[in-house]
């Protein structure tokens, strides 16, 4: 839900849906879907917002379905005019390459299948930082933002370690630090 213009507008489905549909609360005739095929669950939107670009009005939505990402765009002109409710969704950009994200305002992170982490500030959209795990490192696992702006990146090592590495979101510096590891027979593999 995103509030602009003094009306709200929604991006909601149903359980086992073909679509999602984006609604405002003021606007009957404002229609709007995204072609998308959803399961109980599977669907969880992180955030949205309205620019302006030229005489456009954007919506641009930040879903992820299952394990995929999805930057949607919806031109906000198109949805009164046209007979078809799928013809204001102008622009999606998915990334499949990606998992362990997490999100705690303002902070969204994730990592990739190069061992990149990547995190975004909503203050600061036109920064993203990225930090490189070590070479040994297999895959990342897991990922979670504290309330206290602290990342914690749970990794795999082809030696069968786990390395628990930590980021000081809030720092004038921000590092990565390895602050423990553990083997797999530790924890009965």
């Amino acid at each position: 839900m995103i509030n602009h213009k003094n009306s709200f507008y929604f991006v909601s489905c149903k359980e086992y849906d073909r679509d999602i549909d984006i609604l405002n609360s003021d606007d009957p005739e404002f229609n709007a879907s995204i072609k998308r095929n959803i399961e109980p669950g599977l669907v969880k939107v992180f955030d949205s917002m309205v620019y302006s670009s030229l005489d456009k009005e954007i919506l641009k939505i930040l879903i992820v379905i299952g394990d995929h990402m999805y930057l949607e765009k919806i031109d906000m002109n198109k949805c009164h005019n046209s007979e078809n409710r799928f013809d204001a969704h102008i622009d999606s950009n998915v990334d499949k390459y990606y998992f362990a994200y997490s999100f705690n305002w303002p902070y969204f992170t994730f990592a990739n299948k190069l061992n990149f982490i990547h995190v975004m500030n909503a203050f600061n959209p036109q920064f993203i930082q990225r930090y490189e795990l070590p070479d040994n490192e297999v895959r990342v696992l897991e990922t979670f933002l504290t309330d206290s702006q602290d990342l914690f990146i749970l990794s795999e090592t082809y030696q069968d370690i786990y390395n628990l590495y930590k980021i000081d979101l809030d720092a004038t510096v921000p590092e990565l630090q390895l602050i423990m590891n553990y083997t797999f027979e530790d924890v009965d593999f």
